[in-house]
């Protein structure tokens, strides 16, 4: 494995990592322990990033939902209102001609 570029680096990569001992390099157990930890933590992270992933696909379906409820509902009270205004203008009308059929008589 190399450590350049924009690659992925998953846990496996990290415990499985080997690195050069050099003279007076680092402590090999210090090193080991510290990509175990790396490693269960990226793990961890990933765990934590699928998760959230769910979530967002299933507030985006909600949202998803509630848009197409809200436009139903909109387009409902349009129709509604519509049919108000409607009744409005024939009660008028009706009313219209009760009184001058009553002026008439």
């Amino acid at each position: 494995m190399t450590m350049g570029g924009a690659m992925k680096i998953t846990p496996l990569d990290i415990q499985q990592m080997v690195f050069k001992v050099n003279f007076r390099g680092y402590d090999k157990e210090e090193v080991n322990r510290f990509l175990e930890e790396l490693a269960q933590t990226v793990e961890a992270l990933n765990r934590d990033l699928a998760v959230q992933r769910e979530k967002i696909i299933f507030l985006e379906q909600q949202l998803a939902e509630l848009k197409r409820t809200e436009a139903t509902l909109s387009n409902t009270l349009l129709s509604a209102q519509s049919l108000a205004e409607n009744v409005k203008q024939n009660a008028h009308r009706e009313a219209d001609l009760v009184i001058k059929e009553a002026e008439l008589k």
